[in-house]
């Protein structure tokens, strides 16, 4: 085996200890996600299997890398003959992100305590001098984000032949994300009533994707430096959207919890097209492509929040006015626009075709499905085993190059030519419990066949 190879291997290694090393409860912030049955395609989420490391980029190594792009799937015939392929458990994926604050939920935890406990107006002028300014802090950069999800087993289903001279693909995945921010409000002694007031809140928005896609591809033209493959692709999204607002005054639970409750409280159901096209350029020792998702812009709807308050009761009610208060601070009447977005491609390959380095890039910007913003710039470099012995390794660097502009360095190998494991290590680092952990982490593991 190389000693490159090797260097990989126990990069690999190290970066998959790290995050067993971590605690449990950063894991179990997000644990319940991995109930949702990521998709890939719209490049806004978890990216799914070795697009972890890779980025969006395009070859025959992966099967998830095979159809980022929807000219992709042809390229295949280039070997010859035709090429079936399809996923066993293709991609199930996990991921966190923590803004950009220290101790978050502890912090909120200890204010929700302190205003339950004050009794006087001293204690509730130390509460503001501690919380007053930390709470714009939070409502600025404070958010705790998770997310996974999986393709559905044997997807996608990648039929390549020269008998329809290119390739269909089917596809079937689901995604979820949840997204916990902080509306802050300040903090005032009530004279008539004896106790300390505020409407700072939890805003809570969550996301479950339902993706149903079918493509084609071929050979458009072909020359002697090479041959330019272009496709197309028809997605159907159905997605059910939940968005609530809850004072920390009425939070019976730690925010955790409250989290994992109350997310999927108020839930509203919608469902759209979309159109994906893309080309790529096929060289001996090189690839260039471009995808454009989502080319007609579909939109999902969240349910409607802050009206009709009066019909409602109980805590439904109490959350409903809360809502109602920061009217000129949230949208009441949310749509999640999947707005178009271009992504570019490229990959070198060594001449004897099994070292790799790739890059991709978000050319724009765009809104993930609870409101932040992403653009993806990817570099990787990676062995691309043939055999079913020796492994094939790959590690790189991802950056979200607005929002949160987070980097990760990433690593992955595939064993037996069928099973994928992918790690992005956040570089930043936060506060939790007094310990310190990477702001974000993301976890992929998968299986599929070429035959």
């Amino acid at each position: 085996m190389p000693i490159g190879c090797l260097y990989l291997f126990y990069y690999s290694l190290f970066m998959e200890i790290q995050v067993v090393r971590m605690g449990r409860k950063l894991l179990l912030a997000g644990a319940f996600l991995w109930l949702f049955p990521v998709v890939g395609h719209g490049g806004t989420l978890h990216p799914p299997g070795s697009t972890l490391t890779l980025g969006n980029v395009s070859h025959n190594q992966s099967l998830l890398a095979s159809v980022q792009n929807p000219a992709a799937g042809a390229a295949a015939l280039e070997k010859k003959g035709g090429q079936y392929r399809f996923g066993i458990l293709s991609s199930i994926g996990f991921g966190y992100e923590f803004g950009d604050v220290d101790n978050l939920l502890d912090e909120l935890d200890d204010l929700s305590d302190l205003l339950d406990d004050a009794s006087t107006l001293q204690e509730v002028e130390d509460i503001k001098e501690r919380f007053d300014e930390a709470l714009v802090d939070m409502s600025r950069d404070g958010y705790l984000k998770v997310q996974g999800g999986v393709h559905v087993p044997l997807m996608p289903i990648v039929m390549t032949h020269s008998l329809w001279q290119g390739s269909i693909t089917f596809d079937a995945s689901y995604q979820g994300q949840a997204r916990l921010g902080v509306l802050d409000d300040p903090i005032a002694w009530d004279e008539v009533r004896g106790e300390a007031v505020t409407n700072t809140s939890l805003y809570l928005k969550g996301a479950v994707i339902r993706q149903i896609s079918l493509g084609y591809s071929r050979q458009v033209w072909e020359n002697h430096f090479g041959t330019l493959y272009a496709g197309a692709r028809l997605k159907h999204y159905e997605g059910d959207f939940s968005k609530n607002v809850i004072a920390l005054m009425d939070a019976d639970d730690d925010v955790a919890d409250v989290f994992e409750d109350e997310f999927d409280a108020n839930q509203r159901t919608s469902s759209a097209l979309g159109v994906d096209a893309g080309v790529l350029w096929v060289a001996h020792l090189y690839r260039l492509g471009a995808t454009v998702n989502n080319l007609n812009s579909p939109s999902l709807s969240y349910p409607a929040i802050g009206t009709g308050c009066d019909s409602l009761s109980g805590s439904a009610q109490d959350n409903c006015n809360t809502a109602a208060y920061f009217s000129n601070r949230i949208n009441l009447r949310e749509k999640y626009e999947m707005e178009p977005q271009l992504q570019v491609e490229g990959t070198l390959y060594h001449p004897n075709r099994q070292w790799v380095v790739s890059a991709s890039l978000d050319a724009n910007p765009v809104y993930d499905a609870v409101g932040d913003e992403v653009q993806w710039f990817t570099l990787s470099t990676a062995y691309l085993s043939e055999s079913w012995v020796i492994p094939g390794y790959r590690f790189g660097y991802r950056k979200n190059l607005t929002g949160s502009e987070l980097s990760y360095v990433t690593t992955g190998f595939t064993l037996f030519r069928t099973f994928n494991l992918d790690i992005a290590y956040g570089l930043d680092r936060i506060e939790v419990d007094d310990d310190e952990y990477p702001r974000s982490i993301m976890v992929n593991l998968g299986f599929d066949l070429t035959f």
